[in-house]
């Protein structure tokens, strides 16, 4: 177990999490000529991702997906159609992962801010084990997948892509059912001195763990961007530290231990709740008056990196996969791990039952 003191930062994943950031963030990002539009946030994770979204004249919610779910599938697939092709997000894309692994991209949170060097193998081994994605080194050293080829290498313009650009990828769908949400769109055509999402488009607030070093928050910075957001990093343990205080008052303080796992990673908290007297200075006011509010102090964050709920799923899909071979190897002359789509398919099945099991 890896841990911080001081000023830390908690990671606590929830879907709350996210309407907290955003009703504590909205308020600073609208007081600017940012945009009519609003402030989307992400809790972008390994399994799952979280939208919301604060404009004015819209109630506070989640943004849900195309099948009403609150939840997004942090997956990208590509499917064939003849000579053409659709990318699939969400549910869809995880699904498809069965009939075409090599060309789908699942738990790519895994990889952001990593290089193919020595120092950061365990997570690509990790990350290749989920589906048997191709793993290559981009031009800057960090992480691209490979697409396969089988027949036409005309087929796509794109045979490779950095990680940036998928998870990029996903966040660009979540844009858009954030625009179906708030009826409106981008405007892709900025006026000059502009940047991407300070003029008519979508500022963003993207929870991040505690964890992250300067790479991995640089990555999905350039994810994000991709997608045509500014966004602004907030720790999300932080962010469920507030969501708690929210509605409740402190008379004495008070230490809470705040323990999350979730699907990559686990992560525990202690954060300090207290109530004090701050001054308020305002032109609405006459002189300086104060009151009363909830402090809120992170004291300390620790966390294991490698355990997590996809640990758990791969841990039980190759238990699978070895009784399998023990029964049906002299039969299929071989091992049911060379077959990517069978191993997809024990995947998805162990990550059933693991849910199953846990009721």
């Amino acid at each position: 177990m890896r841990s911080s003191t001081g000023a830390g930062r908690s990671g606590i994943s929830t879907a709350f999490v996210i309407l907290v950031v955003v009703a504590l963030l909205a308020l600073t990002l609208l007081a600017a000529p940012v945009t009519a539009m609003g402030v989307v946030a992400f809790d972008y994770g390994t399994e799952w991702m979280k939208v919301s979204l604060v404009k004015p004249g819209l109630p506070f919610d989640v943004v849900l997906d195309r099948d009403s779910k609150r939840k997004i599938q942090s997956a990208v697939s590509f499917k064939k159609w003849g000579l053409d092709e659709e990318i699939l997000f969400g549910t869809n894309a995880y699904n498809h992962a069965t009939r075409e692994p090599k060309q789908s991209f699942y738990g790519l949170k895994t990889l952001l801010g990593r290089t193919t060097a020595e120092e950061d193998k365990e997570y690509v081994d990790l990350y290749k084990s989920i589906l048997g994605n191709d793993v290559v080194s981009s031009d800057r050293g960090t992480c691209s997948l490979k697409r396969p080829y089988e027949a036409d290498p005309k087929f796509s313009s794109l045979p490779v892509l950095t990680v940036e650009e998928l998870v990029g990828m996903q966040l660009e769908y979540a844009k858009k059912l954030a625009e179906e949400t708030a009826g409106e769109r981008i405007n892709p055509s900025l006026p000059s001195g502009f940047n991407i999402g300070s003029y008519g488009g979508l500022d963003a607030v993207v929870t991040v763990p505690a964890f992250f070093n300067a790479q991995e928050r640089q990555a999905i910075v350039d994810s994000a961007t991709l997608a045509g957001f500014r966004p602004r990093l907030v720790s999300d343990g932080a962010a469920a530290a507030v969501n708690y205080a929210q509605t409740r008052t402190f008379g004495q303080p008070e230490k809470h231990l705040f323990f999350d796992v979730g699907s990559g990673s686990v992560r525990a908290t202690v954060v300090e709740f207290s109530t004090k007297p701050v001054v308020i200075d305002s032109i609405l006011s006459v002189g300086k008056a104060q009151k009363e509010a909830t402090i809120v102090d992170v004291k300390g964050v620790g966390w294991e990196r490698n355990v997590g709920g996809l640990k758990f799923d791969l841990i039980l899909r190759d238990k699978l996969a070895a009784e399998f071979d023990a029964k049906h190897g002299k039969q299929i002359g071989g091992s049911i791990r060379d077959n990517h789509r069978a191993m997809a398919r024990l995947l998805k099945e162990a990550n059933r039952v693991k849910h199953i099991l846990r009721l």
